[in-house]
C-alpha cells in the first residue's frame, strides 16, 4: 500500500445535530460534528422536480426528489505534521474507491462521478444506497497545516436512516 492507513476516527454524527467533542488520536482532535438538512425553497420546486413546467401543470406525474443533507465534521491538527485525510469510509466501503468518475468525455467544469461508475459490487452499491446514497465527499483544506483545522463533508442523495451516520476517516501517514 502507498501509505501507511490507520483509523482516525469513528464517530457517530447525530442526525438532529451533535455538538459534544470527542477526542481521537493524540494528534488530532474532533471540533464538532453535524449533519445539515436540506431547506426547501418554494421559489426553487421547479428545480426539484423531475418534470416540466407542462408536466407539472397537467399533474401528469406527482414524484418529487426528496430533500438530503450533508455530514460534517471539524478536525484540529495538534500534531507537529500536515494531517490528509485520504479516505472516508461509509458502511465499511471506501468512498474514494466507491465515488467514481464517469469515462465520457464531457466538457463542463466537472466531470460527472457517481457511485453507479465505479466497479463496486452490486451488494455494495446497495449498501452504500441504503446508508443515505453518498453523492460526493470532500476535505476542505486538503492539507492542514498543525494547528489549523480541516473539514471532512459528506454529500448525500437521501436522508441516512437512523439517528446517527456512522463515518471512518482515514488520514495519511
Amino acid at each position: 500500500m502507498r501509505f501507511l492507513r490507520f483509523i482516525l476516527v469513528l464517530l457517530f454524527i447525530s442526525l438532529i445535530g451533535s455538538n459534544s467533542v470527542v477526542y481521537a488520536a493524540t494528534r488530532h482532535s474532533i471540533i464538532d460534528t453535524y449533519y445539515r438538512f436540506d431547506v426547501p425553497l418554494p421559489e426553487f420546486t421547479e428545480f426539484w422536480r423531475d418534470m416540466s413546467e407542462r408536466e407539472a401543470a397537467l399533474n401528469l406525474r406527482l414524484w418529487e426528489k426528496p430533500l438530503a443533507g450533508s455530514a460534517h465534521v471539524y478536525l484540529m491538527n495538534t500534531g507537529t505534521q500536515p494531517l490528509e485525510i485520504e479516505d472516508v469510509i461509509l458502511a465499511g466501503i471506501s468512498l474514494k474507491r466507491a465515488i467514481a468518475f464517469s469515462d465520457q468525455d464531457v466538457r463542463r467544469e466537472a466531470d460527472p462521478a457517481s457511485i453507479y461508475f465505479s466497479d463496486l459490487s452490486t451488494a455494495d452499491r446497495k449498501k452504500l444506497i441504503s446508508a443515505g446514497d453518498p453523492i460526493w465527499w470532500r476535505t476542505q483544506p486538503r492539507s492542514a497545516a498543525p494547528g489549523t483545522v480541516c473539514e471532512v463533508a459528506v454529500r448525500f442523495r437521501t436522508n441516512p436512516p437512523g439517528d446517527s451516520v456512522k463515518l471512518v476517516l482515514a488520514a495519511a501517514g
